[in-house]
């Protein structure tokens, strides 16, 4: 039988003492949905678990011009936050289609990145935002974009003694649009064999002014197709465009077979779901409404 400490500070100072006191044989704990059933399955567990549910300031959404994620939000709130839907759907359509209603009344966002799975569904949507984590320790507190902060399945860029304090989305132009599309077997209560998010914001004439398209599910990490979005800026979108970038999003991806898909289905997979993706935040971009 798995045995350890549950600690459970109510203040981030507290927490960061804790990991420090305890550093190397302790682990942050918020919903444990992915972290308790790896040691369910064996995986080795440290003595210690430190709680950050109880910690106020991990567990909000901030908004002020930008939005901040506090780690431990689960991904019910984040899914449901009318800030992140009106500005962010790609992301409240991410945290939303992990898991059941369950599993994203405990899973937190903090965790879906921190396990750096290359199937989590915020990872893509994070990526085409921009989006930065904030970490901090007892020696400090330092910012990364989210782009950095994956370096492969099961690996971040955590130092000993730190912890994700905040995840931030930069304060988003008017007539911008974004979604977020995966392909899984099941409709439900399955990982995605490919994620695709993309976020497009247009010119007053319609031109596309600025785009990201995201990868999740087809490489180590999740991927920015950058010819792509250089393919599409300053360009009207048309269907031919769209079909172009698709293409070159689906040479892009360096995907694996594996059980679940071959690597050329989800080749196929990229291009249909990067060309709907595409024509879908464009017609959402046109629509939008500034703050509304």
């Amino acid at each position: 039988m798995t045995k350890y400490s549950i600690l459970t500070p109510t203040g981030l100072d507290e927490a960061l003492e804790l990991l420090e006191k305890h550093s190397g044989n302790i682990k942050p704990l918020a919903g444990g949905t992915d972290l308790l059933i790896d040691f369910r399955y064996g995986k080795p567990a440290p003595e210690f678990l430190l709680d950050i549910t109880c910690i106020p300031e991990l567990n909000r959404v901030k908004v002020n011009g930008d939005i901040r994620i506090g780690p431990a939000t689960n991904l019910t709130d984040v899914s449901q936050s009318n800030e992140i839907k009106s500005w962010y759907a790609m992301l409240a359509e991410g945290a939303g289609c992990v898991g059941s209603y369950q599993i994203r009344n405990l899973a937190t966002i903090g965790g879906n990145i921190c396990n750096a799975v290359p199937s989590a569904d915020t990872a893509p949507p994070l990526l085409a935002a921009d989006a930065s984590v904030k970490m901090r320790s007892k020696a400090g507190e330092r910012t990364m974009p989210v782009a950095a902060f994956f370096l492969g399945p099961r690996k971040n860029a955590l130092q000993p003694g730190e912890l994700v304090t905040e995840i931030e989305l930069p304060t988003l132009k008017e007539r911008t649009g974004s979604i977020y599309k995966r392909y899984t077997h099941r409709k439900a209560l399955d990982l995605a064999v490919v994620g695709v998010a993309v976020q497009l914001t247009l010119t007053p004439s319609l031109e596309i002014e600025n785009v990201a398209v995201a990868l999740g599910a087809v490489a180590p990490v999740p991927l920015r197709v950058e010819a792509a979005e250089k393919l599409l800026v300053g360009n009207p979108y048309s269907e031919e465009l769209a079909e172009e970038a698709a293409e070159l999003a689906k040479k892009f991806a360096k995907p694996i077979s594996d059980v679940r898909s071959s690597a050329e289905y989800r080749q196929k997979i990229v291009r249909v779901f990067v060309k709907r993706s595409i024509a879908e935040a464009h017609q959402r971009a046109i629509s939008a409404r500034s703050g509304e």
